[in-house]
């Protein structure tokens, strides 16, 4: 069992929105994670859950992060964006050796704005070396792109040049492997 490292500043969820006019950039560290992964058998991983603090998203521009929680993410009503992770479809390499990565081919389904959608996605696994302790360390990151419409999100109609319908999503974290 895997578990996120707790407030590690360099994990991150970012979104970016680049729309003819604006381009906005999103981020949060605010993730949580557990993972039961076998590193000797990386496809049969089969369990994963990750949420992320939407109310603690950032832009840069404080009355636009208000406006963006308040009258489009809605966190007041949908503070937590959960993605559970459903199978793993592919791997490049069958094991996940210390100090090597593998490419996975994930599926799973995002909850969002109250909006389950399952999606595929492109996730490289890297693994540190193994610890005193027996442990190790998952450095984890996939991009993927969402359509705001899937999650009936809705695009603010006066600023509808500034904000992209398909957003690109980052995640890049840590986990620690729990005794």
């Amino acid at each position: 069992m895997f578990e996120m490292l707790p407030n590690d500043k360099q994990n991150s969820v970012r979104f970016v929105s680049d729309a003819p006019t604006e381009k906005i950039v999103g981020k949060t560290n605010q993730i949580s994670a557990t993972l039961e992964l076998d590193p000797d058998n990386v496809a049969a991983t089969a369990v994963g859950v990750f949420e992320v603090d939407l109310t603690t998203l950032k832009t840069g521009i404080g009355l636009r992060d208000r406006h963006m929680r308040e009258n489009h993410l809605e966190t007041d009503e949908f503070p937590v964006a959960i993605f559970r992770l459903i199978r793993v479809i592919s791997t490049d390499k069958p094991a996940l050796i210390p100090g090597e990565q593998v490419q996975v081919d994930a599926e799973g389904e995002l909850i969002l704005h109250g909006v389950a959608k399952t999606y595929r996605i492109p996730v490289t696994v890297r693994r540190a070396a193994v610890t005193e302790s027996g442990g190790s360390e998952l450095r984890i990151s996939a991009e993927w792109t969402l359509k705001l419409a899937d999650h009936k999100i809705a695009r603010p109609e006066l600023l509808f040049l500034k904000l992209a319908e398909e957003q690109q999503i980052s995640v890049d974290f840590t986990m620690a492997e729990k005794p």
